[in-house]
């Protein structure tokens, strides 16, 4: 998000037991999930390892090596008759100071499959955005350690990962013109600026106030996907809103005022295409992000309305060697189209990755990545470039490690 204006103990060994059943499920022997009744219960584990040149931290504090780089998820699916489910994702993740290994309710629905046509999710849902919002958490499905970050940022993934409300769906069949996908949605998201919020350092990194409250009325959209006639071939367009979002705290340039800045909606469009030909997978995405910002701070008698608006876009290519080993590469483009004076407007990343899949339940990628511009990069405490520079390079290492069960 890039503003312009006119101006300018317990829960330590909690997360422990929890990663500990995640690492211990992966193991379990001859099945993709764990069976408990009608229940399917499944999870991962993976931890990481990334490391920066230049001195530049990202998209965490990465400049000396970090391995404070891990995921972890339980969940548990249980259906009833033949058209209703439930289901659950405990979650926890820690990217540098992002994430602070927390656990959280990731997802909590109830899911009700009237027919193919029409159904019905409700409760804390996952967020359908893009090709791969709702499949953030799967590394089985893509050799990429990180997805092109200018869509799927994964600063903000516990902001953007789901919301509390309802979601319908279903698959409308078109004959010899193939078939539509389509989602709509309405509800809420929490947004937090506890420590480790990737939210907050995104409203911090505009420069203007130190975030301790934020909040938005709704969230709405809808997502609809095109089956084309041509096989393997998927064409969608996702829309979503943000209603009325308002973060309020202490006014940097003078910390003993209150002030605040508000987006009465800020808006999200995607355009996505999919093509999967053989051991191939091609997918090119394009996305903006616009709305307009309103920043006060009443004591100084300060009411300016200014906008914020973002594009980027990506190409990529993944193809399956074999049994074991899969490839991948992408070339990405964020431009901050309203960056303040002086600040980074653009940024290039190249990314090369390789996947080995040591059995069905261990595998292990690496990926190297050429950057070069930095309007993506943060000067935050969790994140600090005092001296970002519009046409600075730089590389980006990234090892993973994936158990799943």
């Amino acid at each position: 998000m890039n503003i312009r204006s006119h101006t300018r103990g317990g829960r330590s060994a909690a997360r422990l037991a929890f990663v500990l059943v995640a690492a211990f499920g992966a193991f379990a022997p001859g099945r993709a999930a764990v069976s408990v009744g009608e229940a399917q219960v499944g999870g991962f584990f993976s931890q990481g390892y990334l490391t920066t040149s230049n001195d530049v931290n990202y998209p965490a504090e990465t400049s000396g090596g970090t391995a404070d780089f891990r995921e972890a998820a339980i969940n548990a699916t249980l259906p009833i008759g033949s058209k209703l489910r439930i289901g659950a994702q405990v979650f926890e993740y820690r990217l540098g100071d992002y994430g602070d290994d927390r656990i959280v309710l990731d997802w909590a629905s109830v899911d009700y499959n009237v027919a193919p046509e029409f159904g019905l999710r409700a409760g804390r849902v996952k967020k359908p955005r893009g090709l791969y919002n709702e499949a953030l958490d799967l590394d089985l499905v893509r050799p990429f350690v990180f997805l092109p970050m200018g869509v799927y940022d994964p600063r903000l993934r516990d902001f953007n990962a789901s919301f509390d409300g309802a979601m319908i769906y279903g698959s409308l069949e078109a004959g010899q013109a193939g078939s539509f996908d389509y989602k709509a949605f309405y509800g809420t998201t929490d947004i937090s600026t506890k420590e480790g919020s990737g939210v907050a350092d995104y409203l911090r990194n505009a420069g203007i106030f130190e975030p301790t409250e934020a909040d938005l009325d709704a969230t709405y959209g809808a997502w609809a996907f095109w089956n084309t006639p041509v096989a393997g071939l998927r064409v969608g367009l996702s829309y979503s809103v943000l209603d009325s979002v308002i973060s309020s705290g202490p006014f940097v340039p003078m910390p003993v005022l209150e002030g605040s800045i508000e987006l009465p909606a800020y808006k999200n469009m995607i355009f996505s295409v999919e093509y999967l030909k053989d051991d191939w997978t091609f997918a090119a995405e394009y996305g903006r992000d616009w709305g307009d910002a309103r920043i006060q701070v009443p004591g100084i008698g300060l009411d300016n309305l200014g906008d914020t608006e973002s594009v980027t876009w990506y190409f990529s290519a993944a193809r399956r060697l074999n049994q074991r080993f899969e490839i991948g590469a992408y070339y990405s483009h964020f431009s901050a189209e309203t960056a303040p004076a002086g600040e980074p407007d653009s940024q290039g990343d190249f990314a090369a990755s390789l996947r080995f899949d040591i059995n069905e339940h261990v595998l292990v990628k690496v990926e190297g990545h050429y950057i070069d511009g930095q309007a993506h990069v943060f000067d935050t405490p969790s994140a600090p470039n005092p001296n970002r520079a519009a046409d600075e390079s730089f590389t980006l290492f990234a090892a993973k490690m994936t158990l799943s069960f």
